[in-house]
C-alpha cells in the first residue's frame, strides 16, 4: 500500500494563484497524505522555497523542511511531492514499526529490481530524526551501518553516503575497471605533507 497526495493547500496563497514573483519566493504549503487504498491522511507542512529566495536570505539556513523549486507552481509541488512509486526512509535505530528493515545490500537489490520506479528517500533532521508517523507512510526504513558507539551520522554525510551507493550501482562497470589497490603512505610520506601544509598556512599567516 502507497502513500498519496489527497490534498494541497497553502495559508499564504490560494489554491492557483501565483506569488508576486514565482522565481523569487517561499510559500508554506499543507499536504495532506495518507494510505491510497484507505481513509485517513496526516497533514505534513513545508516551505516552497527558489533559489533566488535562498540568496536574499540574512543568514545561512539549513533549509530543513524545504522543498526546493526554480520556479513556483503549483503543478510543480503537486509532482514533486505526489511522484514517487516507493519511499526509502533513513534511519539511526530499528524502529518498533510494522515496516520492513532493511540493509545496503537490501537496498543495492530494490534499487537494481525497481530500476524504472520513482523511488523517494527521506532523512529526518539531524536533532531528533524521523518520527514514527514520518516512518508509516514508507515501504523501506533503511539503516547505514556504523561503529555501535556512534551510531548517529551528520545529515550531509547521511546523503553523501547514500548517493555514493547509487553511483556506484548506476557505474558499476566503469568503478571495477578503474579500480586498483591503494599504496599505503609511509609515515614518512606524511609527515612531509603535513609539514608542507603547515608552511603554506604560515605564509597565509593562518596561525
Amino acid at each position: 500500500m502507497y502513500a498519496r497526495l489527497k490534498s494541497i493547500m497553502s495559508p499564504d496563497l490560494d489554491y492557483g494563484s501565483s506569488p508576486e514573483d514565482p522565481e523569487n519566493c517561499h510559500v508554506l504549503i499543507e499536504a495532506e497524505i495518507g494510505p491510497s487504498e484507505s481513509e485517513g491522511a496526516e497533514i505534513f507542512s513545508f516551505e516552497v522555497v527558489t533559489p533566488a529566495a535562498i540568496k536574499s536570505l540574512p543568514a545561512p539556513s539549513w533549509l530543513r523542511g524545504y522543498l526546493l523549486l526554480p520556479v513556483f507552481s503549483w503543478v510543480g509541488v503537486e509532482e514533486a511531492v505526489n511522484k514517487f512509486n516507493l519511499i526509502v526512509s533513513l534511519s539511526a535505530r530499528k524502529r518498533d514499526i510494522n515496516k520492513k528493515h532493511i540493509s545496503l545490500k537490501d537496498f543495492h537489490k530494490i534499487i537494481t529490481k525497481k530500476r524504472n520506479t520513482n523511488i523517494g528517500l527521506m532523512f529526518g533532521p539531524e536533532s531528533s530524526g524521523l518520527s514514527n508517523k514520518d516512518l508509516s507512510f514508507s515501504n523501506y526504513i533503511l539503516q547505514i551501518p556504523t561503529s555501535i558507539k556512534f551510531k548517529s551520522l551528520n545529515l550531509s554525510h547521511s546523503l553523501t553516503i547514500i548517493c555514493y551507493e547509487i553511483f556506484k550501482l548506476i557505474n558499476k562497470d566503469s568503478v571495477k575497471k578503474n579500480s586498483s589497490p591503494l599504496k599505503i603512505a609511509t609515515k614518512s610520506n606524511m609527515s612531509s605533507v603535513l609539514k608542507h601544509l603547515v608552511n603554506l598556512l604560515e605564509k597565509k599567516d593562518f596561525f
